[in-house]
């Protein structure tokens, strides 16, 4: 059986299927392979989507943000990786201690700067938010740090410098979450209900209680509220653990 990025990527490119359409296969598509288990299946599609130098991003796969209810729709077409940006916010939310394994000698929660009475579920809720309050990094931003890194350590320094520059973005955004905006966060995660399908005028309605400026790069009210709904598939999982199938149908039941 193809490795799993190799499957998630054939279902992409099967024809004429939207990304949220894939987004909602890969959940119980055969031709993934893990060990049985749902939560098995998650940390498979994890391991397939992650950042090649970033634990934690799952943006290791191009997507866009086709298929995708209009509300979750990145205005910004150098960021609007929905698929990755969703799974990132679900992977977080599953297993925030992530954030402890280690990027280019640190883990993420030194190159962050998290205080260490912060569990890691508060740095990753913090960073999650702060990712829609401060821009996002350029393309600009990661070439100049690969060059850098290129000019002392080749191919592999023009990763980790690439890498380093989008981390010192991340650090930004991380310290622009506030503890008011965590409470706003979490209320709205609480607004969504249980219901099907969740409700998304309330918790839309309560996330306003954050403050983002949409002219900062990539950040949006839409992303925002897709990491809500990414968030609550990750504690979904981690304490109902219900079937592969009945993710599918979540998804395309909340999300499209």
């Amino acid at each position: 059986m193809a490795d799993n990025k190799t499957a998630i990527k054939a279902i992409r490119d099967s024809g004429s299927i939207t990304d949220a359409e894939v987004l909602a296969r890969i959940f119980s598509d055969p031709t993934l392979s893990d060990d049985g288990t749902t939560f098995g299946r998650l940390r498979a599609i994890l391991d397939a989507t992650e950042h090649t130098m970033i634990p934690g991003l799952q943006t290791g796969i191009a997507f866009h943000d086709s298929g995708f209810a209009v509300e979750f729709k990145d205005p910004w077409p150098s960021s609007d990786n929905q698929v990755g940006h969703f799974l990132t916010a679900v992977g977080l939310s599953f297993d925030p201690s992530k954030l402890r394994r280690s990027v280019i000698g640190k883990s993420m929660r030194d190159w962050l700067n998290a205080p260490p009475s912060y569990s890691d579920e508060e740095v990753a809720v913090r960073l999650c938010v702060g990712h829609e309050k401060s821009p996002d990094p350029s393309a600009g931003t990661a070439a100049a740090g690969g060059i850098v890194g290129g000019i002392t350590g080749g191919l592999a320094g023009a990763a980790a410098g690439a890498a380093m520059a989008i981390l010192d973005t991340f650090r930004q955004q991380f310290a622009a979450a506030t503890t008011a905006d965590i409470a706003v966060f979490r209320s709205a995660v609480a607004k969504l209900g249980t219901g099907s399908p969740l409700n998304k005028v309330s918790a839309s309605a309560e996330m306003h209680g954050i403050t983002v400026i949409p002219t900062g790069r990539g950040n949006s009210y839409q992303d925002l509220l897709l990491t809500i709904y990414g968030w609550r598939l990750g504690q979904t999982i981690k304490i109902d653990n219900p079937p592969k199938s009945d993710i599918t149908s979540w998804v395309r039941t909340n999300l499209m």
